[in-house]
């Protein structure tokens, strides 16, 4: 029915308009309170919520060799960083191998700031929506903020930084990380980047 369809997309049009987000999007009172709303917290979008977390962790998201290191170095060089490359070399362990005991490691590192309320940096690859969940999850049980900052650039540039890496990542894994990524959406953390590099 033609007419029924029209009628009911005009009252979705009004409903939105009087929402404020016909043609913006909805205004929430901040971004701790939007978070909340958007990770599906039973709140009324329109009350502020009081945003009691202690700090901030930064979760970084890209291939290898999108920049990673280079943007904790001129955006975070005085935090402390998890870094999953940091634990796999003096491990001894390869990026084609298991990486049980290497993500072990990278998570007791993290609990130990978390424990301390200090904020830090995670930089890892974190492809995937359900990869990133359970670091946000476990960063948010602490009571912190997380900020996810997701790093792309052309396929050139990214394959000769990770080329010219010490431990670079053969191209065929890299393949396969780039068919299963995943950027991250607006409801995954409290702020999401992307940055172009």
């Amino acid at each position: 029915d033609i007419g029924e369809g029209l009628t009911q997309v005009e009252l979705a049009r009004m409903t939105a308009a009087e929402a404020g987000c016909l043609s913006a999007p909805y205004p929430f009172r901040d971004r701790y309170t939007e978070y909340a709303w958007l990770s599906g917290r039973n709140v009324q979008p329109d009350q502020a919520l009081y945003d009691d977390t202690w700090g901030e962790i930064i979760l970084l998201s890209g291939l290898p060799g999108t920049g990673k290191d280079t943007w904790i170095a001129r955006h975070a060089p005085d935090l402390p960083q998890v870094s999953l490359d940091e634990i796999r070399t003096s491990s001894g362990i390869r990026p084609t191998d298991g990486q049980g005991e290497v993500i072990q490691a990278a998570q007791a590192a993290a609990r130990a700031c978390l424990r301390k309320k200090q904020p830090f940096v995670w930089n890892a690859t974190n492809l995937t929506r359900e990869t990133r969940r359970k670091l946000t999850g476990l960063f948010e049980r602490y009571g912190a903020r997380v900020r996810i900052v997701y790093l792309e650039t052309d396929a050139e540039t990214r394959a000769a930084r990770n080329a010219g890496r010490p431990h670079a990542v053969p191209e065929a894994a890299v393949s396969r990380m780039l068919q299963k990524t995943v950027p991250p959406a607006a409801d995954e953390a409290q702020t999401v980047e992307w940055v172009c590099v």
